[in-house]
């Protein structure tokens, strides 16, 4: 894979990130250009802008000097036009955060709570009258969600669908080996008298979150954190709300989490770890996914401590993606800066606007309580964007109801390659879960062929322990080794060992501990 480094074409100002030159590995040869969104002194930090509907503001979660709490402000972003859209009927704690505007104007999705990988905040529609843009009255109507005797996490990462009748949200439930996963569900949004009732929820994934909707509302975008297509790669995959059918939207060999598709549907924003290293050193040899949700462990350790290069804001076409291209990073220059992205860059309707958050990070303490700012990419050279889409709501019948749902345990078979040699898998399934994958000429295409064998145990699911070892050859077309010596902890207490691997001369190292 190429990765190409933006260069700065133009002189910002002091306070601003520099503007910056894409990758030319892309179809197009766009331009960025970066702004600082000026905000009032007495905002003390802001979180997770979304753009207004009509594309003139951002609503964003805001502390202050003179507002109690996290409140929902709305800003321009020329700094103008700012109000507290919740000061009014919320004291502020628990948080109010991650505010995502409807598309008709007046209503505004937000969590209220914070929100980590086990636990998880409610969820209310804030109505605003007339609208956003002059919400002269305001109302917080919660929404209900179902649960059952399976629901370990209720909900979480809700998003709407265009039109506004549907929403996507998340459950975790057990499974049948009695973990915890991710459930990807889309129900009707109907309002009752003094709250919102999801109707007919559906099991659209049972790989991982659910984070977004295409513009026509046809697919859902879910992020598999553990249960992607290889080994050790978090990547974006999309379901066909009309078949059920899987896609793949993302294939680099490192972590990437949310996606926003532009309005015509061709370019997407994610945050992603490309580029960084941390879970490539396990997933750029590419191969099948054995390791699954055993190594959920690790992959939550990686996740809370490398926050700083983790959600980096990205451009990129699913195309491209396909095709090995790397992308544009869309805030070249900040993590050495101090500012670290954050999720979730957001596109204006205009197709050239993108919002999104860094947090500045306090290198001795590893945490981003030092200040946060809001920053504006603006896109140039993407061509005319498309049509309008057409919004649809497909039939969701294939999809299992909600309640009663079980998700499956998969678990990995031994199976020859697609075109050559094979992988012999042994499952030993009790109190530990072990796996052990002997590959012996191994090659499923791309003239990568695998040989040697990985083991990992995992007791007790997430929050459980980990042990892992690899030591596998790569050869064919390409060149290179995994090896993993010494790999044990829990995501919690932390890892030891050492992950190393190189493919075609690039080497990767992951020192644990």
């Amino acid at each position: 894979m190429e990765t190409t480094d933006a260069a700065a074409t133009t002189a910002p100002a002091a306070t601003d990130p520099p503007a910056t030159e894409p990758s030319t590995t892309l179809p197009v040869v766009p331009t960025v250009s970066l702004a600082v969104v000026p905000l009032p002194d007495h905002i003390t930090e802001v979180q997770l802008p979304w753009w207004t509907a009509d594309g003139r503001s951002v609503v964003v979660s805001a502390r202050s000097t003179e507002f109690p709490g996290m409140q929902i402000v709305r800003v321009d972003p020329d700094g103008s036009n700012f109000a507290c859209l919740t000061c009014a009927i919320a004291e502020g704690e628990p948080p109010l955060m991650k505010p995502i505007a409807f598309d008709d104007g007046q209503r505004v999705l937000i969590r209220i709570g914070n929100q980590t990988p086990f636990t998880n905040g409610d969820h209310a529609v804030l109505e605003c009258t007339p609208s956003v843009a002059q919400c002269d009255q305001a109302e917080l109507v919660p929404i209900v969600v179902p649960v059952d005797d399976a629901v370990v996490q209720p909900q979480r990462e809700f998003r709407v669908a265009p039109g506004g009748d549907r929403v996507g949200f998340t459950q975790m439930r057990t499974n049948a080996r009695g973990e915890p996963v991710y459930v990807a569900v889309v129900a009707s949004l109907r309002r009752a008298e003094d709250h919102y009732e999801l109707d007919d929820p559906r099991v659209v994934s049972h790989k991982g979150e659910l984070k977004e909707f295409s513009a026509d509302g046809s697919t859902v975008y879910i992020s598999s954190f553990v249960e992607g297509p290889e080994a050790g790669n978090g990547d974006v995959v999309a379901v066909d709300l009309v078949t059920g059918d899987e896609r793949r939207i993302t294939y680099y060999p490192d972590y990437d989490e949310p996606v926003e598709p532009s309005p015509d549907g061709h370019w997407f924003t994610v945050g992603s770890a490309r580029t960084a290293g941390l879970f490539e050193a396990i997933a750029q040899v590419r191969r099948p996914n054995v390791l699954g949700a055993a190594i959920s462990p690790l992959a939550l350790y990686l996740f809370n401590t490398y926050r700083d290069e983790l959600l980096e804001p990205w451009l990129i076409t699913a195309e491209g993606e396909a095709g090995g291209e790397v992308g544009v990073l869309l805030n070249p220059g900040s993590v050495a800066d101090g500012w670290e992205g954050r999720m979730i860059p957001n596109w204006n309707v205009d197709g050239r606007r993108i919002v999104f958050w860094e947090a500045a990070v306090d290198s001795a303490a590893g945490s981003a309580d030092a200040g946060s700012r809001l920053v504006v990419a603006t896109v140039d050279g993407l061509g005319e964007p498309g049509p309008a889409a057409t919004v649809t709501s497909p039939d969701l019948t294939w999809a299992p109801t909600l309640t009663g749902f079980v998700p499956p345990a998969d678990l990995p078979a031994s199976r020859e390659g697609l075109v050559s040699g094979s992988m012999e898998v042994v499952v030993t399934d009790g109190d530990e879960l072990s796996i052990t994958v002997t590959y012996t000429g191994f090659s499923d295409g791309d003239e990568l062929v695998l040989d040697g064998t990985e083991t990992i145990t995992n007791a007790g699911g997430p929050t459980g322990s980990l042990t892992y070892t690899a030591d596998i050859t790569v050869s064919g077309g390409h060149s290179g080794y995994l090896r993993a010596t010494g790999v044990s902890g829990t995501a919690a207490g932390g890892f030891t060992g050492t992950v190393e691997s190189e493919l075609d001369g690039r080497t990767v190292t992951l020192q644990l501990g």
